[in-house]
């Protein structure tokens, strides 16, 4: 009785040190992002300016929201498609780690709201209020693009090679629009935050719970359907 708790503990602790630092490097790979997004856009398009001081910093967490975003899509699909496998050929249950790569997302985009919800609560002015007034939609949208990435990834996992086709071509469709989405904003003369600033000041309260509600619903959905369609998933190493 003693040797099995014992394995337990052992198989819990392994299983939280190797999300976590998995989570870990995910939060890390989302916040260099965001920091080199809004150096980008910062010093390529002149956002400091004389007068902006502190402030221009609440810009900083649209950036987190998009990188973690972007990040949250190609890691959890990695998950799926790398250490699934691997995981089930070292007799580790399918639920567990379906549940550790669900643990793992939703803790790296709490990780990163919260950092966003922090800096515009110390950061006073409008882009910090709008951001708050709209922040439950902005986690909505979080959740609506991890429930995707999860059912895309449990999907290459069941069926192998067309889940990777599916991946590989919406991989590309996401990377042209975001391509031109960069090359959109480098040459506007208006800064595209602060219109979604602007937008925010006029979001009606009952819209941005609207979109929140889907994507806490859409991710309990993608949450089963990855449990579900990789029940019988064999190692393929």
């Amino acid at each position: 009785m003693k040797t099995e708790k014992k394995c337990r503990k052992s198989g819990l602790e392994s299983s939280l040190n190797f999300w976590g630092k998995n989570c870990l490097e995910s939060i890390g790979i989302s916040l260099a992002g965001a920091a080199l997004l809004f150096l980008f856009f910062g010093m390529g398009r002149g956002i400091y300016k004389a007068g902006d001081g502190v402030e221009i910093l609440a810009l900083v967490p649209y950036y987190i929201f998009l990188a973690g975003g972007f990040c949250g899509l190609m890691l959890v699909v990695g998950y799926f498609q790398l250490y699934f496998p691997i995981l089930i050929s070292m007799n580790v249950t399918r639920k567990k780690i379906v549940g550790g790569i669900l643990l793992c997302q939703i803790v790296m985009l709490a990780v990163l709201v919260g950092i966003s919800g922090l800096i515009w609560r110390l950061i006073p002015g409008d882009i910090s209020s709008g951001g708050l007034r709209i922040l439950p939609m902005l986690i909505g949208i979080l959740l609506l693009a991890a429930a995707f990435c999860i059912a895309l990834g449990a999907v290459i996992v069941r069926w192998g090679k067309i889940g990777t086709v599916i991946f590989a071509a919406l991989a590309a469709l996401i990377g042209a629009a975001a391509g031109m989405s960069v090359a959109m904003l480098a040459g506007s003369d208006s800064d595209f935050w602060m219109e979604i600033v602007k937008l925010s000041g006029t979001a009606e309260g009952g819209f941005v719970w609207i979109i929140l509600a889907a994507g806490i619903l859409f991710y309990a959905a993608a949450a089963i359907f990855s449990a579900v369609i990789t029940r019988k998933v064999e190692a393929r190493l």
